[in-house]
């Protein structure tokens, strides 16, 4: 090699390593080295474990002694159309801290979420915005003090509490195009039984607002002022509800309050973080009156103000103590009665699945008709993203299989992807068909459901997997009845054919062909009902056994189960985002 030739290679060589130094200078400035977590004696050991399921860190929580919590964090995907991934991670109160004050202190933002656990007290909160571009004229700041004074006037006439703006955390993490406020009550000596239960009040303030902004009291009779002001023997507003209303991205009229924050393990994010690959984080607005107060004793220090703030901003950390009131609020009359109605329905569908031996299977990946697997994940490709299967569940009444999809959120209701929120495929076996739903809070409002789209034949379970066990069980018998040699007695008495006998009487060939000819022809009819869509019944269900009642029938429809249970399981068993969520 010439002199020339090796001080080329060496040059290159040179420039590979300067171009690795600068992938790993851009890592570390997206990623830098944190200060090193130091605990004092009073806190908990240093913990910090990641986990892909929501399920395995609440499970891992349980079991842990010390005093740990679930939170989530957003993690950017590369090749792909969605904003981020969640994962979750579990760690104490004080390291969390930690990391997020040191990510703050180098001017970058962690994108951690709050997960409010299902069943667990909780604060009142809200979570207020709406588009700038769309409503030039709203006066945020206004809307918000409107809002809140209205709040705690419903507050103390419902549960007698003393609410105050003393006892608002106000957050605020607007831009130039959107408004986005985070309030967060901390009631004197009180919490809600669960984000359920908050959400159930704060349904019903959204109501009275729509109901005052329309011209109609509390009790139905007419206001006549077109635009009715708040009234309160106590502290009256002065103030018009009617600022309130703004316009959405469809040019409607809505409240600007999201009534969709209040689902079981909810994500909310956390005080100085961002989402992802965003610069606003959440700060104390210029409007915020709340001040955090210190354990008698504690060091009055800037940081451990912050400190504290942060630990009264995290919904689900509530104080227990005697004399703590827990609040509870079951909704309006109609909600209530809509509650009870799907309550007792519950409870029948689940008396009739006991009675009837019903099964609910789940897993993850791969379900127990991996054709069908293969045909959705060939489904789920819009936007030009490859989708993939996160998570199955299969109703073995009604032959339904939910399918959560993750890597693509692409939703045929807005025509693009959510920007967190996943989608699901829901298979009908019986019918052959499958459609799209998603987590969306405004989709589910919608009760939207994209059209039916069929399922190739040769994806489909075996013909014999429709009867039902009895069924099978019957024909299999018979099978192995026919199965048997058949041994004939002449009228002599003599004995025609031995056990390996493979003589038979003419007239049984003829029977036996003929049978075997009436069943092939059944099959190939039931397949061609498959095809064609015929032979299905009112509900769904197709009708793949020749002859029965239509007593028979009716109990074969009952078996069926409906898309508010298949939600409903869903919802009890999912990990959030699906349910998952950008709060």
């Amino acid at each position: 090699m010439s002199l020339a030739e090796e001080r080329k290679r060496a040059q290159q060589l040179w420039l590979q390593k300067l171009k690795k130094f600068a992938e790993v200078e851009s890592w570390y400035k997206r990623f830098p080295l944190l200060p090193e977590y130091s605990p004092r004696l009073m806190d908990p050991s240093p913990l910090w474990h990641t986990f892909p399921r929501q399920k395995q860190a609440f499970d891992f929580t349980a079991s842990h002694p010390e005093d740990i919590h679930v939170f989530a964090k957003e993690e950017p995907v590369q090749d792909s159309g969605i904003k981020g991934l969640r994962r979750y991670f579990v760690t104490n109160y004080p390291q969390l801290w930690h990391v997020i004050r040191s990510f703050a202190d180098l001017n970058k933002h962690a994108s951690f979420y709050e997960v409010i656990p299902e069943g667990a007290a909780c604060k009142l909160y809200f979570d207020l915005e709406f588009s700038k571009e769309l409503n030039p004229d709203h006066d945020g700041s206004k809307m918000v003090k409107t809002f809140t004074e209205f709040v705690c006037q419903q507050v103390e006439d419902t549960f007698h509490l003393k609410c105050k703006q003393r006892h608002i955390i106000d957050f605020d993490a607007s831009t130039e195009s959107k408004f986005s406020r985070h309030l967060i009550f901390n009631l004197p000596k009180a919490a809600f039984k669960d984000n359920i239960n908050a959400g159930n009040f704060v349904h019903h303030i959204c109501d009275e607002i729509t109901k005052q902004i329309a011209g109609a009291s509390t009790d139905g009779d007419k206001i006549e002022a077109k635009k009715p002001r708040l009234e309160s023997n106590d502290s009256p507003l002065g103030e018009d509800l009617c600022c309130l209303m703004i316009k959405d991205k469809n040019g409607e009229d809505m409240l600007f309050v999201d009534q969709g924050v209040y689902t079981r393990n909810r994500n909310f994010r956390l005080y100085k973080c961002s989402k992802l690959n965003k610069e606003n984080p959440l700060e104390l607005a210029s409007s915020n009156t709340y001040m955090p107060r210190l354990d008698i004793g504690s060091p009055k220090t800037k940081r451990r103000e912050e400190y504290q703030l942060f630990l009264d901003s995290i919904i689900s950390n509530v104080r227990f103590s005697s004399d703590i009131q827990v609040l509870s609020f079951e909704g309006d009359e109609s909600r209530r009665k809509t509650a009870t109605t799907l309550g007792d329905k519950t409870k029948a569908n689940e008396t009739e699945a006991s009675d009837k031996s019903t099964e609910l299977l789940e897993g993850f990946h791969h379900s127990p008709y991996p054709d069908i697997d293969k045909f959705i994940r060939t489904c789920v490709t819009q936007g030009g993203v490859q989708g993939d299967i996160r998570r199955w569940l299969y109703f073995t009444r009604g032959q339904m299989i939910i399918y959560d999809i993750s890597k693509n959120r692409w939703c045929g209701n807005i025509g693009r992807q959510h920007k967190s929120n996943n989608i699901m495929i829901l298979v009908d076996l019986k019918s052959g068909i499958y459609y799209q739903k998603c987590h969306d809070p405004v989709c589910k409002t919608q009760n939207y459901k994209s059209p039916e789209h069929p399922i190739p034949p040769d994806c489909l379970p075996a013909f014999f997997d429709e009867f039902e066990d009895d069924v099978l069980l019957a024909a299999t018998q018979q099978a192995e009845q026919d199965a048997k040699v058949v041994t004939c007695v002449p009228e002599g008495g003599a004995k025609m054919g031995g056990a390996g006998s493979d003589d038979f009487d003419d007239d049984e060939l003829l029977a036996a062909t003929q049978q075997i000819e009436q069943m092939q022809a059944q099959v190939e009819k039931n397949e061609e009902e498959r095809t064609s869509g015929r032979g299905v019944g009112s509900n769904g269900v197709r009708r793949t056994l020749g002859g029965g009642d239509e007593a028979s029938w009716q109990q074969q429809d009952n078996l069926d189960i409906t898309d508010d249970e298949m939600l409903a399981a869903m919802s009890e068993l999912e990990d959030s985002g699906i349910e998952s969520t950008d709060t």
